[in-house]
């Protein structure tokens, strides 16, 4: 992307950044078709809604074309861009996603609960059988693999999880697309602009360290695509070869030390919507 390489060199913040960057850390994934609930669902959730009235469709509920999403909060960031696309394209989007959840077959000892995260293979139970009833055209998944794990065979076990979860859905005849996760700033970027104000590229990030766990990374998208899956890297929509800027345009780039911000999902719709259409022929809209 040429913003993208025009981003690295910007210093002072633009007068007309949108949202505000007071309003940053609260640009999250605020659905707007469907039934406006989002389907994000918290750590001791096990249900796919939190609110019995979520039917997690957004949209056009009544086309012929369904793509899911689900995974974790970084899945649950690409959201917006998905919803765009689908209104112009004319997709039921049925998204579901919670907390420190990847829909992939790994046990995880979730670091909050400092327990085995049991919350999260019931919800992955209710959302594989949800997937099996809708019989989408395609389902998107993504997940967080920016934190490095002190287990050495974490990686082993996380790439057989994706395999095993991606080669059951291809099975029943499903499309699947892996999406690789985004950079990972590892710092809160909005209180980073927050202290340079008259430099942005003080809180620009260098490609190799964004792109944190390298191993795990490379690991997903191997093991997606050996259970048949197709799979979309979309680092080169947040960095060069070298640098990762966390402001773009107007727009800043993440909400927190993590997540897109909102602003920037939907910004990357048509190059999401590139990417799907090359994937499957439904897609194309």
């Amino acid at each position: 992307m040429t913003a993208v390489g025009d981003a690295t060199t910007t210093r002072a913040l633009p007068a007309n950044l949108s949202p505000a960057l007071a309003d940053v850390p609260q640009d999250t994934p605020s659905p707007t078709t469907g039934d406006g609930i989002s389907c994000m669902v918290d750590l001791l959730d096990t249900s796919i809604a939190r609110d019995p009235a979520g039917t997690c469709v957004f949209g056009d509920p009544t086309a012929d074309t369904t793509v899911v999403l689900a995974g974790d909060s970084h899945a649950y960031q690409w959201l917006p861009a998905l919803e765009a696309v689908a209104v112009q394209r004319g997709w039921r989007v049925v998204s579901m996603t919670k907390s420190g959840c990847p829909l992939y077959d790994v046990r995880l000892v979730n670091t909050l609960l400092k327990r085995d995260y049991r919350e999260c293979y019931a919800w992955r139970g209710e959302v594989l059988a949800r997937i099996a009833a809708e019989k989408p055209d395609q389902v998107l998944l993504s997940a967080f693999t920016g934190s490095e794990k002190p287990d050495p065979g974490f990686t082993g076990r996380w790439a057989d999880g994706v395999e095993k979860t991606v080669g059951g859905l291809r099975a029943q005849g499903i499309g699947v697309t892996v999406l690789a996760d985004t950079p990972y700033p590892r710092r809160d970027v909005p209180e980073c602009l927050a202290a340079h104000l008259d430099d942005a590229r003080a809180c620009a990030v260098p490609r190799d360290e964004a792109l944190s766990d390298p191993t795990r990374r490379a690991a997903t998208l191997r093991a997606a695509r050996q259970a048949g899956a197709s799979t979309v890297d979309p680092t080169a929509w947040f960095c060069t070869r070298s640098t990762c800027p966390v402001v773009v345009g107007t727009t800043v780039v993440y909400s927190d030390n993590s997540h897109m911000s909102a602003t920037w999902s939907t910004a990357t719709r048509r190059l999401l919507a590139d990417e799907l259409a090359r994937i499957s022929p439904v897609l194309t809209g």
